[in-house]
């Protein structure tokens, strides 16, 4: 059955899920006592529980979230938000206890040559005009952000138009057309209807000119959405059961978006300890499983940007002459080495060989000093008995060490220096 016309905050609620995410409520009840400012029922309903999801987030229309920053007008009219970024919206302050008060509406005094649309923006310094009926009450504006700032596949229809095709309730379909039944006589702006037994939303608008807009509402959370929604049962809440819906749906999204990352690995740690938290042992466990490799993989990525760093640094006072400096960074790269597990030895002979090649040269590079050279060939040597501390691991630097060792023996030979042992 589609029900037609139904509320705003219903539509929200199957939108979201029965999920809420809206404004502190200690922010209403400062404005209610500091500043006498009283929210109409249906306004801070929809604040407070969905005031902080996209619905009302939208960069152009929104609903201002903290009542102690609304601004009054002179005429006692509170301005509670906003359309696109050239209209002001407000109601009565005596009106705060009406079920559905009538809006009214500001709008910015362009000058005829500043209507680039680049310059309208929050900033602009255009004057406003002065407040006037909005012609739309405050259910009419939240059916107006719900349409718009939702996701939605939208068609627009000339009435008259040939719907034979069109997947859609029948009942709907009777909406678009050019009717005059009476409950299409009085759709003349935009309603919302939800089909209990697909449960799908849709939006209809029937506008003056006889164009027809349908919407079909595609329900969805952002990811930031998620995150928030994740934070307040996790965190504010301690509320596992909850939380643990909503880290299954940003994981979903995740796996789609990212591969490996630190925050893929990090939500299934959380959704692990969720798991834990209810006795869901086994679920817990494939989290964690799920999350390890990530982590090992991000945390050896991230070991090696450091130990390379140390290496660099010691090159660097190596190079300056500067021995305790290059021993402390070198000292570091060992401690790396030791913690990730890899081979230290690799590391300093890895050490040994960079800082002969920064000596000595390498290949038809090699220095023609006698001295220098016979230098390289002693690191070298040093550099192999590091390797074959653990010649498995180093078997291709001891080659190639081998090799540069043996390019210095030739250079020397060719200088006329002592044969090597």
């Amino acid at each position: 059955m589609l029900h037609i016309d139904i509320e705003p905050l219903e539509a929200l609620r199957i939108y979201y899920q029965n999920e809420k995410l809206g404004v502190w409520l200690g922010d209403i009840r400062q404005a209610e006592k500091q500043r006498k400012v009283f929210l109409p029922p249906l306004l801070r309903d929809f604040l407070l529980g969905y005031g902080r999801f996209a619905v009302n987030a939208d960069h152009n229309s929104c609903c201002y979230l903290n009542p102690m920053l609304m601004n009054i007008t002179d005429d006692d009219l509170v301005i509670f938000g906003r359309i696109y970024f050239d209209k002001l919206l407000a109601f009565r302050r005596a009106d705060f206890a009406a079920e559905n008060p009538q809006l009214y509406c500001a709008e910015r005094q362009y000058a005829e040559d500043n209507l680039d649309e680049e310059k309208l923006d929050d900033d602009d310094s255009s004057p406003w005009s002065d407040f006037a009926p909005a012609g739309l009450r405050l259910r009419d504006f939240l059916i107006w952000l719900i349409i718009r700032n939702l996701r939605t596949r939208s068609l627009r229809i000339k009435a008259g138009a040939d719907l034979t095709g069109l997947e859609a309730p029948a009942e709907l379909l009777a909406l678009l057309q050019d009717e005059q039944d009476e409950q299409a006589d009085k759709l003349t702006g935009e309603v919302i209807c939800w089909d209990d037994e697909t449960g799908e939303l849709w939006g209809v608008s029937r506008e003056p000119d006889g164009w027809r807009n349908l919407y079909r509402f595609v329900p969805s959370f952002y990811k930031w959405e998620l995150q928030e929604l994740f934070n307040l049962h996790f965190y504010q809440k301690t509320d596992f059961a909850r939380a643990l819906p909503v880290a299954q749906q940003l994981i979903a999204l995740l796996q789609q978006q990212e591969k490996d990352t630190l925050e893929l690995a990090d939500i299934y740690k959380l959704a692990g300890r969720c798991c834990w938290a209810v006795g869901r042992w086994g679920e817990a466990e494939e989290f964690y499983r799920l999350a390890e490799p990530i982590f090992e993989k991000q945390l050896a990525e991230m070991l090696d940007k450091v130990k390379y760093f140390y290496q660099a640094k010691g090159n660097f006072y190596a190079a300056r002459q500067d021995e305790p400096k290059s021993r402390q960074a070198y000292a570091r790269v060992d401690k790396i080495c030791e913690f990730a597990g890899q081979g230290a030895a690799r590391a300093r002979g890895m050490r040994l060989v960079n800082q002969t090649i920064e000596i000595a040269g390498i290949n038809q590079d090699l220095v023609d000093d006698l001295g220098t050279l016979q230098c390289a060939q002693e690191m070298y040597n040093r550099a192999l008995a590091e390797y074959q501390q653990d010649p498995k691991d180093c078997k291709y630097d001891i080659a190639r060490t081998q090799q540069l060792r043996a390019d210095v023996r030739r250079k020397i030979k060719s200088l006329g220096g002592p044969k090597s042992e």
